[in-house]
Parts: C-alpha cells; sequence; structure tokens
C-alpha cells in the first residue's frame, strides 16, 4: 500500500527531527532507521498499528525505542499517515481527519 503523509503530520515530522537534532543528537542514527522500519512494517502489514483509543477510524504504531507513534488511516488504497505524536508529551498533537 502507498504511504501518503498529511499535511498535519508534517510539522510533527519537523518537530521529530528538531528533536533528534537539539534533545538527543546522539539518537538520531537510530532513530531514523526505526522510523524507517516502522513505515515498512506498517506498509507490509496496514493493520500492524493497534486501534486508536481516541477515534475508532484510526490506528496507531509506535516506533520502536522512540518516544514517537505513527498515528495512521486506513483506506482501500492508501496508509494516510495524519501525526508523529510524541509519547512524552514534550509538544502537545492534536488528532484531526
Amino acid at each position: 500500500m502507498k504511504i501518503v503523509f498529511l499535511p498535519s503530520a508534517l510539522d510533527d515530522l519537523a518537530w521529530m527531527k528538531r528533536y533528534y537534532e537539539t534533545v538527543f543528537p546522539a539518537g538520531k542514527p537510530q532513530a531514523a532507521k526505526r522510523y524507517r522500519n516502522a513505515l515498512a512494517v506498517i506498509r507490509n502489514n496496514p493493520k500492524a498499528g493497534a486501534p486508536s483509543e481516541v477515534e475508532d477510524s484510526l490506528r496507531e504504531h509506535p516506533i520502536p525505542n522512540t518516544p514517537f507513534t505513527l498515528i495512521y488511516q486506513l483506506t482501500k488504497t492508501e496508509i494516510r499517515i495524519l501525526h508523529v505524536k510524541n509519547q512524552r508529551s514534550l509538544r502537545p498533537i492534536h488528532h484531526s481527519k
């Protein structure tokens, strides 16, 4: 399935990048690898993420060993990434449809 990043996810991705550049630069290489692996997991198995407790139509897949979780929605042809949620709440993320 094709992965599509919605505009709502772009700020989150920018925040994740800033987090690894400023807060935890030593973790950046491993986090990048884990991010790519998490995308591969949901591309190959779109239902790998758990159903969201916030919104029935969304799924959540954590990026292992990072404070981030992919929030996504499935359609017949796409995996739509809505947010990359920071579980440590350093920056609030609001779910949107």
